[in-house]
């Protein structure tokens, strides 16, 4: 007769398994926490202090060209002459931001979180805006553009005049920038700041002109190189981003080196540049149809060579057409500041 219980299990293999996946559990832990553990801080330590030294070796370079520079009255007056006049900045500030905004282009060019320092020994506020110059350019801009080459628009060179004649933007004192082209066109860029890390801007045109005006309006973040925190890490995007439509657009800095322009076309969305705790961005006007651009010109760098092509994401906005004695405007926004879950949910509700 068969053996009922051959099928059974025996009660010592159960307890062997038992031993064996306690054994196993202890030898995991126990190399996980003597072994990995420290190995990974190890690590991440490493890539901290190599990111610390990129960074305060470019905040010593800059301080030494400062030191270096010829300042006897002869040279002074040699620079004026071939230079053009420093032009007048508007100052941002609030509890968590120190910004300037050169009147000349209106271009943003500096922007510094007061709430974090470069590092633990080092108490330099974070700066992730700088201007052409610095070991690390990179700015916003805004503008117009249009069809009609006669038109006379804002550039890099145009000097703007503040028209209330504020000198500081704040969280309670909008700014409102000024310029006329000479032709019949007046162009206003309303400024305003909240009190975290937002800026406002509405971009205006007025025409007393005896034609009909069509304008597109655009903005911008550009910058020289990467960032010298930049880590090139799979697990962490830095670089050229944007949530167009309903995708989510990372390029990276190679793939942008390899196809100069990636373009995208939606009714809502936003772009920028990240970097591994920092976000700039730009959200053109929603519910109208925007170009969005992702671009690279310039130099590619090979090996150890100092990358200094241009990285620029844009948007070009709908069509703004006037009729003689109309005014419009557009608005947009910029955030510039940490990546914060919670934070950037805030901001994406309102």
């Amino acid at each position: 007769m068969q053996d009922l219980n051959q099928n059974q299990p025996n009660p010592g293999d159960n307890k062997n398994l038992i031993i064996f996946m306690v054994i196993s559990a202890l030898l995991y832990f126990t190399y996980d926490h003597f072994v990995l553990k420290p190995h990974e801080m190890a690590m991440r330590q490493a890539r901290f202090e190599t990111a610390k030294e990129k960074l305060l070796t470019a905040q010593e370079a800059e301080k030494q060209q400062a030191l270096t520079t010829p300042s006897s009255s002869a040279t002074s007056a040699t620079a004026e002459a071939t230079q053009e006049k420093p032009a007048p900045k508007l100052l941002i500030d609030n509890d968590h931001i120190y910004g300037e905004l050169s009147l000349r282009g209106a271009k943003l060019d500096t922007w510094k979180l007061k709430d974090y320092s470069v590092a633990l020994d080092n108490d330099d506020p974070v700066q992730i805006l700088s201007p052409k110059g610095s070991i690390f350019p990179r700015g916003i801009e805004y503008g117009w553009v249009s069809s009609d080459t006669a038109i006379k628009l804002p550039n890099a060179k145009t000097l703007w005049s503040i028209k209330n004649g504020a000198t500081t933007l704040t969280t309670n004192s909008p700014v409102t920038l000024t310029w006329n082209n000479g032709q019949g066109l007046r162009f206003e860029r309303v400024l305003t700041l909240d009190d975290r890390y937002g800026l406002t801007v509405e971009q205006r045109v007025i025409n007393t002109t005896k034609n009909a005006v069509t304008l597109y309006p655009y903005g911008l973040i550009a910058q020289t190189g990467v960032a010298p925190t930049f880590e090139h890490r799979a697990i962490s995007h830095e670089g050229p981003i944007g949530y167009i439509g309903d995708e989510l657009q990372s390029p990276k800095y190679k793939e942008m080196r390899k196809k100069k322009t990636i373009n995208f076309q939606a009714d809502r969305g936003w772009l920028g540049i990240t970097d591994k705790y920092w976000l700039n961005a730009i959200v053109p006007p929603q519910g109208q149809t925007v170009k969005y651009r992702f671009t690279h010109t310039g130099p590619t760098p090979h090996k150890r060579e100092k990358d200094m092509g241009r990285y620029q994401t844009d948007f070009t906005g709908a069509a703004l057409t006037l009729a003689p004695g109309q005014s419009g405007s557009v608005t947009s926004s910029v955030f510039s500041g940490p990546k914060r879950l919670l934070l950037l949910k805030d901001y994406s509700k309102s």
